[in-house]
């Protein structure tokens, strides 16, 4: 990959997340909770990216406690969008998030659909490997159901 060396950079961890996205004219749902992704998903993605207007409620995002009382109009619509981006994830058909996410996991949890945990070793393989799979990489991606009640 030509950002080789730039494990945060917003355009190495799109361009890696996007690995794991089919080459295909489907559209491509994506939400962050660090503006900064944004731009990077709409260069990466274009006309197939979607995102639902809005700001992320801070408070989550930095792991801080949710007081309802200081919630204003702002806020309230933060948490919306918030509710908005799960349901939306969680209804996906292929589910790709950042390893850590919280918000990703428990969408994926809650969905039958495949998903990948997407992470700087995960990328750093990936391109060592050459990144440009034939067939998506979520495809290679396999669960290990022994522990999973009524798998």
């Amino acid at each position: 990959s030509r950002l080789n060396g730039e494990s945060n950079a917003p355009a190495r961890v799109v361009e890696c997340m996007g690995r794991w996205v089919p080459n295909s004219t489907a559209a491509v749902f994506f939400t962050a909770d660090d503006d900064s992704l944004y731009p990077a998903a709409e260069h990466h993605f274009g006309a197939r990216l979607r995102t639902f207007e809005g700001s992320v409620y801070a408070p989550w995002s930095m792991g801080g406690k949710v007081d309802t009382a200081s919630l204003g109009e702002k806020e309230e619509l933060a948490v919306i969008k918030a509710i908005v981006d799960w349901f939306a994830l969680q209804s996906a058909s292929l589910l790709v998030y950042t390893f850590g996410s919280s918000f990703g996991k428990t969408a994926a949890e809650a969905s039958d659909a495949p998903n990948v945990d997407v992470n700087h070793t995960r990328c750093r393989n990936d391109e060592m490997l050459g990144g440009n799979h034939t067939v998506p990489s979520a495809t290679y991606v396999t669960y290990d159901t022994r522990r999973v009640p009524g798998a």
